[in-house]
Parts: C-alpha cells; structure tokens; sequence
C-alpha cells in the first residue's frame, strides 16, 4: 500500500495536487502463482490536506501540545512543546518516551493523580510554575483533557501548556508600582487632595495625618479654606481661579499657611492640576507638601545677613568720603590700588569718576537709589558691578554712612567692598535650594528589608537595580562621627520613637564624598517599632557653599576689627595722640595676634609694656 501525489492538469490549464492511496492485492492460481493482481487507488486529497492543515495549525500555534496514551507514553507534539522542553529540561522530547521524564520531580504524584482523572473523563486545569535551565522562572497555565476515539473510548490525554510568563510579570510589577505609591500617598511628606470647583474635598490622602494631624474622617468634615491663614486666602483663592482656566496644566501656586492641628501655622507651596473634564478624577487635584522648615531656614538666613550688614558698615575696603551735594570725593583709601586697580588720587581728582566706571546695565538704579536714600539722610547699602582698571567688572558692595545734622546730610562716608566670590556662592546657594531632589526610604523591621527611591539611589551612586541592606548601607556613612552619628539617631528612634533631621557626610559607591540630609520617623504598633521611614536630600553644593560662606564672613569679621582699629587711629585728636595710645592701637590692628603672642610678627616695647602683633 502506497500513498502517490501527482499534478493533474485541469480543464483551464491550472495544476492541482491529487493524493492516492494505492493498493496492490495479488490474486493466486491453484498452484500459488499469482495469476493477476487487483489494483485499487482511493483519492485521499481531501485527508491529506487536512491533516496538512493539522500539522500547521498545531506547530504554529502559540500553545504548546503533546498527545500522550494511557501507559503515559507521548504519541504527538508540537515544535512549541519542544522549545519548552529544551528550555527547562534541557532535552528534546521523543514519540515513545515516558511523559514523566518531563515531569519536575516534586510534581510527579500530582501529574499521576491528574492524569488519572483525565483518563476517567475529567477535564482539569491548573497552573504551573517552572524554572528553566538559565535560572529563571516562568509560569503556565495548563489544560489536561481525555484523549477519545469515534467509539467513546479514552485512549489518552492531551495537554495544552500556554505561556502567561510576561502577564504574570507584568501584573507582579503593577502589584508592586501600586504598593509603592500607596506607600508614597500614605505615608510620604505630600499631601494629595482632589477638590470640586467650590474647593470642597472629594479625595483626602491618608499622609493628612503625617502633615497636618488631621485623620482623612476628620478633613472630610472640615471646610479646608478655614485651614488657611487670613492673609493667605485671597492667594488661594486666586490660584484656584487661575487654574478653572487652564485645564489639564499643572501650576505651582504661590506658597500659603495652613493650621496645624496642634493650632500652629505650616508653609506649604503646592502644585494644582484642573482635571475636571477627566471623568475618572473630576476634579481639581491638589498636591502640596511642607516647606516651613524651608521658610524658617531662609528666615534664619535673612536675619543673619541682616547682623552681617550691620557688621560691615566700617569693614577694611576701599574706603571713602565725599560732599553730599556735589558728590565730590574728598578722600579715597590707597586700597582702591590693589582692590579695583584705580589709582586713589586719580579717582579723588576725576569729577563723576565713581558713576562713569558703573556697569551701565548698574548705573542708573544705582545713582538713582544713592541720591534719593542719601537725600532722606539715611544709611544704605548699593550692590553693582564696578569696572576696575584692566576692564573687568566686580560685583561689589557700598556700605554707605550719611552723617547729618540738624537732619541734614553733612557728608558720606563709604567702604567698597569685592564681593565676587560670595556673590558667585549665593549664586550657586540659590541653585542648590531650587534644583534639590529629595528621595524617599524605608526600613521594613519586621522583614529585615531595606528600600532606596531611585533618588536615593542617585544619590549613593549605585546603580538603578542596586539593592540596599541593612547590614551594609552604614558603610555608606563616613567612619567615626558620621557613622556614630547615624546609629546613635536610629537606636533613639527604635527605643523611644524618637524622629531625627540630620546632616551628615557619606562617601558613595563611585568614592565621592557628599552632604546628605537625612530625615527619619519611626512607625510604632503595639509596642514595637515596625518601620522607620523618611526622605535623603543631597546638600552638598548647599553645605559647601555654607562652609565657604562661612569662612567669607569669619574673614570679614576680622577685616571689620583690623578697619575699625585703623579708623580709631586716624581720627584721633591730635592732641590726645601720645605714644602708649598709638601704640595701643597699632598693636590692635590684629586682633588675634594678641592672643598669640608666640607667633606674633612684631614686639612693641614701651615703658615695660609688652605688645604684639
């Protein structure tokens, strides 16, 4: 028996393939020869093609098969089922072999159990979770269903085997992308709202009671424009009506103060979106976030540079002095040599030669505000770029004393003073301030499980897919201070429930150093503390322009001590000036080198009196 293909030619020229079944039955005489053969051919075109059919559709389908008998022997599968096999058990599978082979060894009473079902008529579905050779995992969903002939009897099973590895994936990554933002929302430093048109509250995040103490039952009940201080609710009430405008545009407002439970006032500045005509939101969503701590540190920065340029008011500079009317000079300190360049009698000598050499982006807002302040006999200060002798322009500071009579000014006394480099820091301070990302951690106490923002991440110089321990992130932390530092704060807040806010210096995985700030709060239950949560803000930029900026103004303390010793000095009556008075003062022009008389530089011996300097 033969199974023939031939090319038939058809009536309009066309070929078409014709498969026969061809059997050959040879017919015997009384003495066993053959006397003739019976040949028969059955036209099996139809069967040929579908079981050609059958064999595409089963080895391109995305689903893996394999047909196995009752005595667990595969019969038939599909290349997909071989790829899987390959994939997991590093082996082909074979037409004769035990489906057992395939069968993880922990599996093997469950796959009996099952195929004793299946061989009973059930039909039964189960996930699979397998591990491939490479070491990764990946997971099925599998159909076993009974094998049966024409006649109704089961002679084996089928099994489907589909791939659900990249949904199973996806929905595990969701699952955690959900996790951590109902973590952010819950428990972060922001404060999520979602308003009407009239500002009343139809979504409350639960981190309310982090920022502001009030629980979500509570805010719900309350009318949040109440919260806001009085000299506050007309910018509010603005920037809602700003945003009716623009909808789907995001808009920092203006920051504002809202009433802590504990009945203090709170900065905050926030963001505002109009997402009314999103039907899933409808409404204004609100998220603002605490910056007192922020508004208090600039505070506490104003009041400093306030005592600073009270300080400075005689500070060692280019000093001079000049007619209120005419604004003639009529003395200008030899400092303006090595300080701007400009001989100090040239300058005294050159009508308009202080106007003449201001940047003339400067000139007119400086001279305007100088007239009108010295005028009004008061002092002042005028910050502008000054062109020195070479071409370049400086910023500098004039510190400007009006000295009246009778409520007249009667002359100007000044001190210019170079501040490039601070203005370059301040400069850089304010970029810092404008530009600093914070990055959100916690530490699960319950697992032994630590977990860094992608900030964070940034931050230590580790790489994206990087995971912390607790074991290992205090290496981070620079030996000694630093790291006692760090495990002295989180013993107190395990202890105590004690938060902490503090700055200290890390060395990162790439081997920089760096200023961090770390904030830090303990989750108490029952007792025990489960967590520890909080937020790290790189400051170095921020710190070392503090430092430098510090540094600058020890310096120019000094400078202030040593110009009011010499200002002492020369306008002293000349008929009061004997020699210990002058002496007196010379010795003090360096303050500190008194408390130092081993490295003094000079000895000044007069009438038994030892001084240095």
């Amino acid at each position: 028996m033969n199974d023939i293909c031939y090319d038939i030619t058809l009536k309009d020229g066309t070929y078409k393939e014709y498969y026969w079944r061809v059997v050959n039955v040879p017919v015997f005489d009384d003495e066993g020869s053959v006397e003739f053969i019976i040949n028969s051919a059955t036209n099996i075109t139809e069967q040929r093609l579908n079981e050609h059919k059958y064999e595409l559709m089963l080895n391109n389908a995305e689903d893996s098969f394999v047909l196995i008998d009752r005595e667990r022997k595969i019969l038939n599968f599909n290349e997909a089922y071989a790829e899987k096999t390959r994939d997991i058990f590093g082996k082909d599978p074979e037409v004769g072999i035990s489906i057992m082979e395939f069968a993880l060894p922990e599996r093997v009473d469950k796959v009996n159990d099952i195929l004793e079902k299946v061989f009973n008529g059930e039909i039964v579905k189960a996930d699979l979770e397998m591990t491939n050779t490479d070491g990764r995992n990946r997971y099925f969903y599998t159909t076993y269903r009974p094998a049966i002939l024409e006649n109704g009897a089961i002679y084996g099973a089928l099994f489907s085997v589909y791939e659900k590895t990249k949904e199973f994936d996806t929905k595990k990554e969701l699952e955690i992308s959900e996790a951590r933002y109902r973590a952010l929302v819950e428990n972060g430093n922001d404060v999520l709202f979602i308003l009407s048109p009239e500002a009343k509250p139809t979504y409350i995040s639960p981190s309310i009671k982090n920022v502001l103490g009030y629980s979500q039952e509570e805010a719900y009940e309350m009318d949040l424009m109440k919260l806001v201080h009085p000299d506050d609710i007309s910018i509010v009430a603005s920037e809602l009506e700003k945003c009716m405008d623009k909808p789907g545009e995001p808009l920092e407002v203006t920051p504002a103060r809202m009433k802590h439970k504990d009945g203090r006032y709170r900065w905050f500045e926030a963001t505002i979106t109009n997402m009314l005509h999103d039907p899933a939101i409808n409404g204004i969503v609100d998220n603002f976030r605490d910056i007192t701590d922020r508004i208090e540190y600039q505070e506490a920065i104003a009041e400093a540079k306030e005592k600073y340029q009270s300080l400075i008011q005689t500070i060692d500079g280019v000093v001079w002095e000049a007619e209120p009317d005419s604004l003639q000079t009529s003395y200008m300190s030899p400092q303006s040599l090595p300080i701007l360049g400009h001989d100090a009698d040239v300058w005294a000598s050159t009508v308009g030669f202080w106007e003449d050499h201001i940047h003339p982006d400067d000139q007119k807002k400086t001279c305007d505000k100088f007239i009108k302040l010295t005028q009004a006999g008061k002092n002042h200060e005028l910050e502008y770029r000054f062109k020195k002798e070479n071409g370049e322009y400086i910023w500098v500071r004039d510190v400007i004393t009006v000295i009246t009579e009778d409520g007249i000014p009667e002359v100007i006394r000044g001190v210019i003073i170079d501040i490039n480099k601070e203005k370059e820091l301040q400069i850089e301070l304010d970029q810092v301030y404008k530009i600093a990302s914070i990055g959100n951690w916690e530490v699960d106490m319950v697992n032994d499980q630590l977990y860094w923002s992608e900030v964070v991440k940034k931050t230590f110089e580790v790489d994206p897919d990087f995971k912390p321990e607790l074991n290992t992130a205090i290496e981070f932390y620079t030996k000694n201070e630093n790291r006692d530092a760090v495990e002295k704060v989180v013993e107190k807040a395990l202890e105590v429930g004690k938060s902490y806010d503090i700055e200290l210096q890390i060395t990162t995985a790439k081997g920089n150093r760096k200023w961090i700030r770390n904030i830090g709060k303990p989750d108490f239950r029952d007792g025990k503390c489960v967590r520890i949560y909080g937020t790290t803000q790189d400051i170095t930029e921020r710190k070392e322009a503090e430092l430098e900026l510090k540094r600058s103004n020890e310096a120019l303390v000094e400078r202030i001590k040593e110009q009011r010793c010499l200002y002492d000095i020369t306008n002293l009556n000349e008929g009061d000036l004997t020699i210990p008075k002058l002496l007196e003062k010379a010795a003090n022009i360096i303050p500190r080198a008194m408390l130092f008389e081993e490295f003094a530089q000079a000895r000044i011996t007069w009438h038994n009196q030892h001084m240095r300097t």
